[in-house]
């Protein structure tokens, strides 16, 4: 349904006629840019719909002590938030990195699928399920992780993603919607999605988390870096952003 919606949304004359008034077009990432028509397209920009929770606003629980290997995933546990990836991943880490371990937040209808795939791979007592965790608890969740693993497929937002930075938790993507607009080399890393398959995917991943993980400097760099980022993409920061970059100032 969703599909249909989206494709009747390329074709809508309202939709189109609206993009053609506008002065400027914002679009959440690439992909969204290029559904715009093409003779329109030098009118369209990339604004994340990415925001972190502002930081005075946050509750912050007791830090846990980080040990350099806890990683965690947080979504809705279905195909294309892409967990499957994650413990693919972990699988791959714990060849080299015994002591890795992932925590799984969230429910959803591939949940069976994903229990009897870390059975399969012998990762029991490796990977945790933890269930649906209230929202007021989940900055304490970040903040007693390493990373933050974000596989997903197609993701134009990932509020979590903000959540994980003003925790100064790393975050690891793909290349894939929106994400990576936020999650850059001083906050964590992006990784290549594109014209691979699922196995090069979980070995990018897993590469990627080594390189942090097994680099105490790098991580703390990293966690420094996903606090300034977290500041930089406050709804309040957004908003003067968009303000300054793409209104006009008002004239008497």
């Amino acid at each position: 349904m969703r599909d249909v919606l989206n494709m009747i949304g390329r074709y809508d004359p309202f939709v189109r006629s609206c993009l053609a008034r506008a002065d400027v077009i914002l679009a959440s990432d690439e992909a969204t840019k290029r559904e715009v028509p093409s003779a329109l397209r030098h009118k369209a920009f990339i604004s994340t719909d990415i925001y972190a929770p502002e930081l005075a606003a946050r509750a912050e629980p007791g830090e846990q002590t980080r040990t350099g290997q806890r990683i965690l995933f947080a979504g809705r546990l279905e195909c294309w938030k892409g967990p499957h990836l994650a413990i693919g991943a972990i699988a791959k880490l714990t060849q080299k990195f015994p002591g890795v371990t992932l925590t799984i937040v969230g429910a959803g209808p591939d949940e069976a699928f994903l229990r009897e795939r870390v059975t399969a791979r012998g990762l029991d007592a490796v990977v945790t399920f933890a269930g649906l965790v209230p929202h007021d608890r989940m900055h304490g969740q970040f903040a007693s992780h390493d990373l933050f693993l974000f596989p997903s497929l197609h993701e134009t937002g990932g509020m979590v993603i903000g959540e994980a930075l003003v925790a100064g938790t790393p975050v690891v993507c793909l290349n894939l919607g929106g994400p990576p607009n936020v999650v850059d080399e001083t906050c964590g890393a992006v990784v290549d999605a594109l014209n691979t398959d699922q196995d090069a995917v979980e070995q990018h991943l897993a590469t990627a988390v080594a390189a942090l993980i097994e680099d105490p400097d790098a991580l703390a760099e990293k966690r420094r870096g996903a606090l300034t980022k977290a500041e930089a993409i406050t709804y309040p920061a957004r908003v003067r952003h968009i303000a300054q970059n793409y209104y006009k100032a008002a004239t008497a």
